[in-house]
């Protein structure tokens, strides 16, 4: 087929067409910082923990979707959980690239000890910290200086 044989209104509907369905398709991109902190804020679960287990819900092209299963040592900033609750979180597969999008990746391992923030038991994960001493002093001992961020928490001075 030979483009000369398409006159100019041809071109301007078959680009509108064109660009009604780029407007269509759902944009993807990671959201602004607070979005992740309220996220975090909101959930019911905030605690120290050691990931007990872990299962592959869904598995996409560079990514999985997994289940962890969570045994609590101490729950955080006035909240509770049980004394076993999960939360799901996205993993990148080996060699896999993230893809643009509001999606955190974590690299959970069994038998890990961490600060965990949980939607709600089974929920989503929207933070996930290993623990280390300076964090652990931080949530006993000064709670307002831990900061929520995008998937993790840090300390402020």
């Amino acid at each position: 087929m030979r483009f000369e044989k398409f006159s100019s209104a041809g071109w301007i509907m078959a680009l509108a067409v064109l660009g009604v369905l780029c407007l269509s398709l759902p944009a993807q991109a990671v959201l602004p910082p607070k979005v992740y902190e309220q996220r975090a804020l909101d959930s019911k679960i905030k605690a120290i923990a050691v990931v007990k287990s872990m299962q592959e819900v869904k598995r996409q092209r560079n990514c999985q979707q997994m289940k962890l299963v969570f045994t609590l040592e101490k729950a955080i900033a006035g909240t509770e959980a049980p004394q076993s609750f999960s939360g799901l979180c996205w993993v990148l597969l080996p060699g896999g690239r993230p893809m643009p999008g509001p999606k955190i990746y974590y690299r959970p391992q069994n038998g890990q000890r961490v600060f965990v923030s949980i939607s709600e038991d089974g929920g989503q994960i929207t933070t996930f910290t290993e623990m280390t001493p300076e964090l652990e002093h931080a949530l006993n001992q000064k709670p307002p200086a831990i900061k929520y961020g995008m998937g993790k928490v840090y300390m402020t001075k």
